[in-house]
């Protein structure tokens, strides 16, 4: 009996080991949970106040950026701005982290080239790392433009290319203007290494989106233009793999490219090893986009589909129509000037 109570005092005293073991097991994960839990907790908050930080550090810039602004455009010399963003608004990219965008617009003299200047200038003005090239139809740049471009903050350069006189209001147009911009180009930026040059009018209209659209070109890229060519919209077809096999185009369809020129955007590589790239008087009428992308050597398969498959508009071909003026006023204009415009028509004309 005394064995048996012996052993029975044995397996008591292992099962209070074992039960007391399992206690301080069980303590010790209730224990180390808990703290699991505390830490969760306190990582969850530290996230919240991190993410509520970036949200206000965000508005902050936001404010700042709007300050900056409107004290440069107090000063008349106000920098390239960045956009305002709100504070659900992801951070803006540095300027000059994105390819530059070589926006390049020919124009003349006309009673309302001062205001389609102006106006694309306003729209211009938020677009980051753009350097716009004027090319004016003159022996001498118009001081207002450069007196524009400096007010407005424009990164760029105001050229002057006279279109020679057998060529004076015949089709088709731009063509020195054009081709002094593309020199320009080859002579002062050579060694770029990114970027896209697009020909943009004066009198057009455009989305900030298309300009996003164009800096990921890699040769050609391609979109549609609304309200051109008597069409609500020109584009091209898109076959699989986002690939162009052709155009919608109704006007001289026979045409290599029938495109509208501020249908593309063409990497400045394309430029810069094409020396003989270019533009010619002796392209007909209507021809001038297909050959200009000839002499690229450009082909259908290389046009990179932009603005969602080529479904959506950024920009439209409009016009401003010619300005109807009194004899007077016509005469008044036409001579130059030459003291006959007070001070308030020579700064509504330029």
């Amino acid at each position: 009996m005394e064995i048996h109570f012996d052993r029975l005092e044995m397996t008591i005293e292992k099962c209070s080991m074992v039960i007391t073991l399992c206690i301080l097991t069980l303590f010790q994960f209730c224990f180390y949970t808990t703290k699991i839990m505390e830490l969760s907790a306190t990582s969850r908050q530290l996230e919240a106040e991190i993410f509520s930080m970036r949200r206000k550090r965000e508005a902050l810039q936001g404010e700042i950026d709007n300050l900056v602004s409107s004290k440069s455009a107090e000063r008349g010399q106000s920098g390239r701005r960045r956009m305002h963003f709100t504070p659900s608004s992801p951070p803006i990219p540095s300027p000059l982290s994105l390819p530059p965008i070589f926006f390049i617009t020919p124009t003349s003299r006309r009673v309302a080239q001062k205001a389609d200047l102006t106006r694309l200038g306003q729209t211009l003005v938020p677009v980051a790392n753009l350097f716009w090239i004027i090319v004016e139809d003159s022996e001498h740049p118009s001081p207002f433009i450069g007196q524009m471009m400096g007010r407005l903050g424009i990164v760029g350069i105001h050229l002057a290319a006279t279109t020679p006189s057998e060529w004076k209001n015949k089709f088709p147009k731009g063509v020195a203007q054009r081709n002094a911009a593309l020199n320009w180009l080859r002579e002062n930026k050579a060694a770029e290494k990114r970027g896209v040059v697009y020909f943009g009018d004066d009198d057009n209209a455009y989305d900030w989106r298309l300009f996003a659209e164009m800096r990921s070109i890699r040769q050609i890229g391609i979109w549609p233009v609304g309200i051109v060519d008597q069409m609500i919209t020109e584009y091209p077809l898109i076959g699989r793999n986002s690939k162009v096999f052709g155009f919608n185009s109704k006007w001289k369809r026979q045409r290599p490219f029938p495109i509208d020129m501020a249908s593309f955007a063409v990497n400045i590589s394309r430029i810069l090893t094409n020396a003989g790239g270019g533009f010619s008087y002796q392209t007909p009428r209507g021809y001038l986009e297909s050959h200009f992308l000839i002499s690229l050597n450009v082909t259908i398969d290389e046009f990179e589909a932009k603005a969602d498959n080529c479904t959506k508009v950024f920009v439209w071909h409009t016009r401003t129509e010619p300005t109807a003026l009194l004899a007077e006023e016509t005469a008044k204009f036409a001579s130059g000037g030459e003291g006959r415009l007070d001070e308030t028509e020579k700064d509504a004309v330029g």
